[in-house]
């Protein structure tokens, strides 16, 4: 978890960036994260190793819902 389990909205705890590139030194596991993942993390989290996020109220807080979705595939295929 990128926050305190139990309400959506929070900020991503930077130190669970540490911890993700703990995880994948040592364990061959999948990594995916929930909790606080925005445009300002995404690189970081997908950098430490995450390989899945989950993206809850940046999207459905954001004014245009779709126009997010939109904006972050963008970002995630390097457009």
């Amino acid at each position: 978890m990128g926050v305190s389990s139990g309400a959506g909205g929070q900020s991503y705890q930077e130190y669970v960036t540490e911890k993700i590139k703990e995880t994948k030194r040592r364990y061959s596991a999948l990594v995916q994260v929930d909790g606080g993942i925005n445009d300002r993390n995404l690189t970081r989290v997908f950098g430490a190793g995450a390989d899945l996020v989950v993206i809850g109220s940046y999207i459905t807080k954001a004014p245009d819902p779709v126009q997010r979705v939109k904006e972050i595939e963008h970002f995630l295929n390097g457009d």
